[in-house]
């Protein structure tokens, strides 16, 4: 078996990907839309409604021109996370994004919000996960992934998804190798993917290295922290009224408090 190359790197970011870039368009194009069509709604009562309904439309109209040229171009003009993202195309997006607000509208309120924040949430989650940036060092075994370190030296097992063109790495670790910030899953393109998988096979089967054990309190206090987020959501669940209206506020605070609890008890879960 020959040796892997000594620099193993990759980049598989929406500017290389037409996939991520699409799901980019998705998540934008449904929150400019919701602005396509609140537009639409406006220009509808600005050409059929009252004079002051007109006047205060179109301050209104002034002054969002006013706030996007002054503050959000900028800022995104600054940005260069979103330089893949084209103006003509996440126009077109936006179009798109408002003729499904239009239809969530339809479908009731609970079922419409779950709709929508999956049309937004779920591609957004999807790019963020499957984009990757890295970088090993096969001949002095260190690895960088997105901007944070890699201890290659305390792997203990490697597990391999194959996703298309991209291989998908569950990284196990010796006790007190990892911590809460270190990577579990990386992705890695399938063509880099079999030279890293020599430099992983190569580090399992060496010694591991002799690793600090971490301190159990953070352990405790990140399961306590998602003990109480989930109980949180379920107070908030119990103690609110009934109503349509307040089942898309619990709807919401199931979603965010019980993501955000599960994360700390998987943080619990991976500590050390």
């Amino acid at each position: 078996m020959s040796s892997p190359p000594r620099r193993i790197g990759w980049s598989f970011e929406p500017d290389d990907s037409r996939l991520l870039r699409l799901l980019s368009y998705c998540s934008f194009g449904v929150l400019g839309g919701m602005w396509v069509f609140a537009g639409a709604v406006a220009a509808s009562l600005f050409l059929r409604g009252p004079l002051p309904i007109r006047g205060l439309l179109a301050a209104g109209f002034l002054f969002a021109v006013f706030v996007w040229l002054t503050h959000l171009r900028p800022l995104f003009e600054a940005d260069g996370g979103l330089s893949h993202l084209e103006p003509h195309w996440l126009f077109v997006a936006s179009l798109f994004g408002a003729g499904a607000f239009s239809l969530t509208l339809g479908v009731g309120t609970v079922l419409g919000f779950l709709l929508l924040f999956g049309l937004i949430a779920v591609p957004a989650v999807l790019v963020s996960a499957l984009q990757s940036t890295g970088d090993i060092d096969a001949e002095k075994r260190t690895m960088t992934y997105r901007g944070r370190e890699v201890p290659v030296d305390g792997l203990s097992d490697v597990r391999r998804f194959r996703l298309g063109g991209l291989t998908l790495h569950w990284f196990s670790y010796a006790p007190g190798a990892s911590n809460v910030t270190t990577p579990r899953f990386v992705v890695i393109p399938t063509d880099a993917a079999a030279d890293a998988k020599r430099v992983f096979a190569a580090a399992v089967a060496a010694e591991p290295s002799d690793f600090e054990r971490p301190n159990p309190a953070v352990r405790y206090a990140l399961a306590a922290f998602g003990a109480f987020f989930l109980g949180f959501a379920a107070v908030l669940v119990v103690v609110m009224p009934g109503g349509e209206d307040a089942a898309v506020v619990k709807t919401y605070a199931l979603l965010v408090f019980g993501f955000v609890g599960v994360g700390f008890l998987g943080a619990a879960a991976v500590h050390g």
